[in-house]
C-alpha cells in the first residue's frame, strides 16, 4: 500500500478522456479507473482474463463505499493524517535535515495533489474498514472451523451393495453358494439372450439447411414478384415452409442415395456398427425412442430399412447375428440368479401349471368380445383424414367397410379380446377392452407404432381362453394353492371400496400454445433486462463439456470411433446408456461429483479423456470450452434471456387465448369456432389414475367427475407449456368388483406387503455373513456386486442413489470398519455400507493450520457477502 501512495505521490496529474462504463449503486465506473487498475495487475492475471477481473476488482471496490455509506461508516482527518505521516512520512520532500518536517507535511496536505492523495487515502480506508466490519460478522469459533476443516479434508473409502428386492424376496435356504452349484450343473442350460450387430446411418437433416435456404429464397423471391400482395409475415411463414419441405426433400434424397450406395457396397465411411446387443439393452436415445434394435431382429440380413424424425433420418439393417451363448458368471450374474430362482421354484412345485389349469377350467373360464380390427395408413395426413370420414359414415354397412379396406389395400383382422381379469397381448387391446366395457364399442386409437380403427361385433360372456395365452398369467392362480387363504373374504368385505373398477373418462378441449420461435424481441430491451439483473449473471469456474456413459467397453470398433473423436455427438446419440449430466449449458465445476470434476480440470479444451470407471461403468469426457470465474459478458447469455423473454410473452399470448375461448364456451363444440382443429383435442376412455394424452394427469379426478356430460371443467388448465379449456364428452362411473375377480388383487396386496420384510430378512442374512467375515465380491456377485469407493469427502455423492447426501452424513457420524444397517433407499431398494478407511483429523494437525485455513474460510466468506451485497445492490455495465 506505501509503495501505492509513493507512486500517487510522485505522479503528475494527467488529464485523460474517461467514460462511465459501469454503475455501482451510487457509484461510477470509468473507462480511465478500468485502465489504471489494468497496469496495476498486469502481472497478477493473464491477458485474456487482466480486464474482466480488473472490473470485478473495482466493483468490489464500489459494494464497499456503498456498503459503508449505508451504514454510516466515516473516516476521521485525524485517521487521515495518521495514515500519510505513516505512508509517506520517509519521503525526502517531506524531511529537513533527515527528520520529519510537520510544517512541510502540513504545506503539501493543503495543496491540490496533498488533497487528492488525501481523498485516495479517505476511500482506501473506508474501503479497508467496510471489509474489516463485514468480517467481524462472520461467527468463526473454533469447534466450528474444526467440523468444517473435517468435513472438507477427511478422506473415505467405503464399499457399498445396492440390494434388488425382487431379487431377494426368498428363503434363506436359496444361499448364493447354491447358486454358484446350480450354475456349474447347468452350464449349458443356462443361455444368454440372442444378440444382432446393427450398421446404421444418421442423416441429418440440418446439414442440408444451407441448400434448403438457396432454393427457398429463390421460391419466394419468384412468387412473391408474381404476386405483390404478400405481406412480410406471409412471406417469412412461406420461406420456413419452404425450407422444411426442401431440407426434407434433399435429405430423403440423399438417404434413396445412400441405400443405393449400400447396395453396390460403397458406403464404408457413413455407416457406423453397433456391435453386438440384445433387444433388452439400453442404448442411446436414438436406439430407444425409434425401436430399432427390436425392428432390426424382425428384419432379413442386410435389407435397410428407413425411420424419419422431425430432426434425421436414420438408415439401418441387420448385419450380424448371434445365436445364444452358454451365461458366463462375470456378465450374466444376475441372469443366472434368475434362472436358479425359477430353477428352485420348479423343483419345489408339487403339481404341474398346466395340469393344475385343465383341472381347475372354471377358474380360468372368462367374458371376451370379438372385434374387427383395421390397421390405418399414418404415411399421409390427408389420406388418413380421408379414411377416416370414410368409415364414419360407414359405420354400420360391413360390406361397405370391406370395400374401403380394399379400396385403400387396409390390413384388417378378426381379434378375440379379454375383457376381464387377463391382460390382453397389446396395451392397445388393453384399451379397447376398457373401452367396450364403458359402451364404447367403435373408435379409432393409437400408440407409438401404429393407428386402428376397432369394431365390436360378437360377445362370448364363457370362453375358456387357451392355456398358452395365459400361462404368464396364471402363475399367482397356481400359488395361491400354496398361500393360506383364509381370511380373504373377510378382508374383501371390509375394505370393499378398494375393489372396484376404474371411473373413466372421455375428455376433449383447446389447447393454446405459442410457439416463440415466431416472436421477436429487440436487441436493446435485451440490454435492458441484462443491465437490471446482473446479480443473476454471475458465474463460479465453469465448463461446457460432453460424454458417452457404456455399461461395458468390450466394443472395440466403438471405443476406436469415440477416440478418434468421430462425430462424438452422433455416437452419443446411438449409444449412451445412461443420462448423467446436464450438457446442452455450461456448467459450474462444483456441480459435478470430484471424480468427474478433477478429471476435467485437468483437461485442456477440445480434449477427450480416456474412459473413467463412474456409476457401475465408464464415462469417456470431451470438454469443450472452459470458462473463468467472474461476471458474464452479454454476448454470452444474450440468446438465454432472448428466449425466457419470448417464453414469457408467449405465455401470456396464450394464457389470454385460453381465457377467450374459456370465457366464450359453454360446449365443446363452442371450441371449433375460436380455434383450428389442430388445436382442438378429443381422447377415448381413459381411466382417470393414469395419464391423459395432451394433459397429462388430472389435477382434481373428483372435480371431474362431478361433471355431466359435455360440461366444461371449472378453470384453465396450466399444462408445461400451454393452457386447455377442457370438457368432459362422456363419463363411466366405477363399479363394484365381485369377490372372485378380486382374489388375485387381494393375493397381490397379501405379497406385496410380506414381499419386502421378506427381502429385508434375506439382506440383513446378507450382512450377518458379511460381518462374520465372508468375501463380500462372492456375497454380492448375483445382486450387482459389491461396489467400491475411494478418496471421498462428505460432500462426494454416490453414483444412482437418490439419498445419497442423507448417506454421508450418515457416514460422518462412524468410524472405520463400521457396518450400516440395511437401509431402505426406494421402493424396491435396499442398501448398506462399509466405512473401509476414514483418516482422522485431531486438533493437534487442525491447530498447526488453523490460522492459515481461517483466512481462508474468511475469504471465502467474504466472497459470498460481497456476491450477495452485488444481488442486491445491483450492476449496470454500459
Amino acid at each position: 500500500m506505501k509503495k501505492t501512495f509513493l507512486i500517487l505521490f510522485m505522479l503528475i496529474p494527467l488529464v485523460i478522456f474517461s467514460k462511465i462504463i459501469a454503475e455501482v449503486g451510487d457509484y461510477k465506473i470509468t473507462s480511465s479507473q478500468l485502465h489504471s487498475k489494468m497496469r496495476e495487475l498486469r502481472n497478477i492475471y493473464s491477458s485474456e482474463e487482466l480486464s474482466e477481473n480488473a472490473l470485478n476488482t473495482l466493483i468490489e471496490d464500489c459494494l464497499l463505499l456503498e456498503y459503508a455509506a449505508r451504514n454510516e461508516i466515516n473516516v476521521s482527518e485525524k485517521e487521515i493524517e495518521t495514515f500519510m505521516i505513516s505512508q509517506l512520512g520517509d519521503h525526502p520532500s517531506l524531511q529537513t535535515d533527515g527528520v520529519f518536517d510537520y510544517e512541510k507535511y502540513l504545506k503539501l496536505s493543503s495543496s491540490k495533489k496533498g488533497e487528492k492523495i488525501s481523498n485516495e487515502i479517505k476511500t482506501d480506508l473506508l474501503q479497508s474498514k467496510s471489509k474489516s466490519l463485514i468480517e467481524s460478522t462472520f461467527e468463526l469459533d473454533d469447534e466450528s472451523l474444526l467440523e468444517q476443516y473435517f468435513l472438507e479434508h477427511v478422506k473415505i473409502d467405503i464399499s457399498y451393495a445396492v440390494l434388488d428386492v425382487e431379487d431377494i424376496s426368498i428363503s434363506m435356504d436359496l444361499t448364493p453358494e447354491k447358486a454358484y452349484l446350480i450354475f456349474d450343473e447347468n452350464k449349458e442350460k443356462i443361455l444368454s439372450v440372442p444378440k444382432i450387430n446393427i450398421e446404421f446411418a444418421i442423416i441429418e437433416k440440418k446439414t442440408f439447411e444451407k441448400k434448403a435456404k438457396a432454393i427457398s429464397n429463390n421460391k419466394v423471391i419468384e412468387l412473391s414478384i408474381n404476386d405483390t400482395l404478400f405481406t412480410e409475415t406471409q412471406i417469412d411463414s412461406l420461406q420456413n415452409h419452404y425450407i422444411q419441405f426442401y431440407q426434407d426433400s434433399l435429405s430423403n434424397e440423399f438417404a434413396s442415395r445412400l441405400i443405393k450406395d449400400k447396395e453396390n457396397q460403397e458406403y464404408e465411411t457413413l455407416f457406423w456398427e453397433t456391435g453386438f446387443v440384445n433387444s433388452s439393452e439400453e442404448l442411446g436415445k436414438l436406439f430407444q425412442e425409434n425401436s430399432i434394435v427390436e425392428k432390426a431382429f424382425d428384419q432379413p440380413f442386410n435389407k435397410t430399412s428407413k425411420i424419419e424424425t422431425k430432426e434425421e433420418i436414420i438408415l439401418f439393417s441387420l448385419k450380424d447375428f448371434k445365436e445364444p451363448e452358454p451365461c458366463t458368471l462375470k456378465n450374466d450374474s444376475n441372469r443366472i440368479w434368475k434362472y436358479f430362482l425359477r430353477f428352485n421354484s420348479l423343483q419345489e412345485t408339487k403339481f404341474d401349471r398346466k395340469k393344475y389349469f385343465e383341472t381347475n377350467i372354471d377358474e380360468y373360464i372368462v367374458p371376451v368380445a370379438v372385434i374387427t380390427e383395421i390397421i390405418l395408413p399414418t404415411n399421409s395426413t390427408n389420406l388418413l383424414k380421408q379414411i377416416k370420414e370414410q368409415i364414419k359414415s360407414n359405420l354400420n354397412n360391413d360390406n361397405d367397410l370391406k370395400q374401403i379396406i380394399k379400396s385403400h389395400k387396409l390390413t384388417a383382422y378378426n381379434k378375440i379380446i379379454y375383457l376381464k381379469r387377463y391382460k390382453n397381448a397389446t396395451a392397445l387391446y388393453d384399451k379397447i377392452s376398457l373401452a367396450i366395457q364403458n359402451g364404447n364399442d367403435h373408435g379409432f386409437l393409437k400408440n407409438e407404432s401404429k393407428e386402428i380403427f376397432y369394431k365390436y361385433t360378437t360377445l362370448f360372456p364363457e370362453f375358456i381362453p387357451d392355456y398358452n395365452d395365459i400361462k404368464d398369467q396364471i402363475k399367482s392362480s397356481v400359488q395361491r394353492g400354496q398361500i393360506d387363504t383364509l381370511g380373504f373374504k373377510n378382508y374383501f368385505d371390509e375394505h370393499k371400496k378398494r375393489f372396484k373398477t376404474s371411473d373413466s373418462l372421455r375428455i376433449g378441449g383447446f389447447v393454446s400454445k405459442i410457439n416463440i420461435d415466431t416472436l421477436h424481441i429487440e436487441d436493446d430491451e435485451i440490454k435492458d433486462y441484462f443491465d437490471g439483473n446482473r446479480k443473476k449473471y454471475i458465474r463460479k469456474k465453469s465448463l461446457k463439456f460432453d460424454y458417452i456413459f457404456l455399461e461395458d467397453i468390450n466394443n472395440r470398433n466403438l471405443i476406436e470411433n469415440i477416440m478418434n473423436l468421430r462425430n462424438f455427438s452422433t455416437l452419443k446419440n446411438a449409444f449412451n446408456q445412461k443420462d448423467l449430466f446436464q450438457t446442452n449449458n455450461i456448467i459450474e465445476y462444483n456441480t459435478l461429483p470430484d471424480t468427474i470434476a478433477n478429471v476435467l480440470m485437468e483437461m485442456g479444451e477440445n480434449e477427450l479423456s480416456q474412459f473413467i470407471e463412474y456409476g457401475n461403468g465408464y464415462v469417456f469426457l470431451l470438454k469443450e470450452k472452459d470458462f473463468s470465474d467472474g461476471l458474464l459478458y452479454f454476448s454470452e447469455v444474450k440468446d438465454e434471456i432472448a428466449k425466457k423473454m419470448k417464453t414469457a410473452i408467449a405465455d401470456k399470448i396464450a394464457v389470454q387465448r385460453a381465457k377467450t375461448v374459456f370465457d366464450s364456451s359453454r360446449y365443446f363444440s363452442h371450441c371449433y369456432k375460436y380455434a383450428s382443429d389442430d388445436e382442438i383435442f378429443k381422447t377415448e376412455f381413459h381411466d382417470v389414475n393414469e395419464k391423459f394424452e395432451i394433459i397429462g394427469f388430472l389435477s382434481d379426478k373428483k372435480d371431474f367427475l362431478r361433471l355431466w356430460n359435455n360440461e366444461k371443467y371449472s378453470s384453465i388448465l396450466k399444462l408445461d407449456n400451454a393452457y386447455a379449456v377442457v370438457f368432459v364428452i362422456k363419463k363411466s362411473v366405477s363399479k363394484q368388483i365381485s369377490y372372485e375377480d378380486a382374489i388375485p388383487l387381494i393375493e397381490d396386496i397379501y405379497l406385496a406387503e410380506n414381499r419386502f420384510d421378506i427381502a429385508r430378512n434375506y439382506s440383513n442374512y446378507l450382512r450377518d455373513r458379511l460381518k462374520n467375515g465372508d468375501d463380500p465380491d462372492s456375497l454380492f456377485h448375483f445382486f450387482g456386486g459389491w461396489k467400491k469407493l475411494i478418496d471421498l469427502s462428505l460432500k462426494s455423492s454416490l453414483p444412482d442413489i437418490e439419498y445419497s447426501s442423507i448417506i454421508m452424513e450418515d457416514v460422518s457420524k462412524h468410524d472405520a470398519d463400521y457396518l450400516s444397517p440395511v437401509l431402505k433407499i426406494s421402493k424396491n431398494q435396499l442398501f448398506l455400507y462399509r466405512i473401509d478407511r476414514k483418516n482422522k483429523i485431531s486438533k493437534t494437525e487442525f491447530n498447526l493450520v488453523k490460522n492459515e485455513y481461517k483466512l481462508q474460510v474468511v475469504e471465502r466468506k467474504y466472497k459470498n457477502w460481497i456476491s450477495n451485497f452485488q444481488s442486491i445492490i445491483g450492476v449496470k455495465i454500459k
